[in-house]
């Protein structure tokens, strides 16, 4: 029952194979193991377990809380998502970098986001997100960046979106750009 983990392009963020056992009752997950967490040099103590669910088109984010920060671990419970992450941590090699991971509730695939990181995903189906996170939420350090910032550019499928366009919340259609998130931290 290990776990398969392997870093992704931002340092601190990695893609986590969890264990799925099935057969004709359907299957078994297990996508958190502390041992094998603890292995990888991953100490994990989480304060809030939570999901989302969402209709395809839905995008979340770029969300992340100042100054209580959160590190994530994200896994898709059902549905198929395209997840994506910036490192918005001043003292990184990839600051102002993003990457991208397609999650699904058919793989047993998670992703760990460290303290620093701002995450959004865009519902390529409808989907149900699990989220473990290592701070507790507090509305009022909850921030964002707005998702189609020019500055960070991020490559978002488009064309996998109905006619009818993207789904956005009140709050994500007003969220900062990057360039005003960077002024407020200077």
């Amino acid at each position: 029952m290990c776990h398969k983990i392997a870093g992704l392009k931002i340092p601190g963020c990695y893609q986590i194979e969890g264990y799925c056992a099935k057969d004709i009752r359907g299957k078994f997950v297990k996508f958190f193991d502390c041992k094998t967490l603890q292995i990888a040099g991953m100490e994990l103590n989480f304060k809030e377990i939570f999901y989302t669910i969402s209709c395809k088109n839905t995008l979340r984010g770029i969300h992340f809380q100042e100054p209580r920060q959160q590190g994530k671990l994200i896994h898709c419970i059902s549905g198929h998502v395209l997840d994506v992450f910036v490192d918005l941590r001043k003292d990184s090699p990839t600051f102002g970098k993003w990457d991208s991971i397609e999650l699904s509730g058919e793989h047993s695939i998670s992703i760990y986001l460290p303290e620093g990181i701002g995450h959004a995903y865009l519902a390529l189906a409808d989907s149900v997100m699990c989220y473990c996170c290592t701070e507790s939420f507090y509305p009022e350090d909850d921030t964002g960046i707005i998702w189609n910032d020019s500055d960070l550019n991020i490559d978002w499928p488009l064309k996998c979106v109905d006619r009818e366009g993207i789904i956005l919340s009140q709050k994500d259609q007003n969220l900062q750009s990057f360039r005003q998130w960077q002024e407020k931290h200077k």
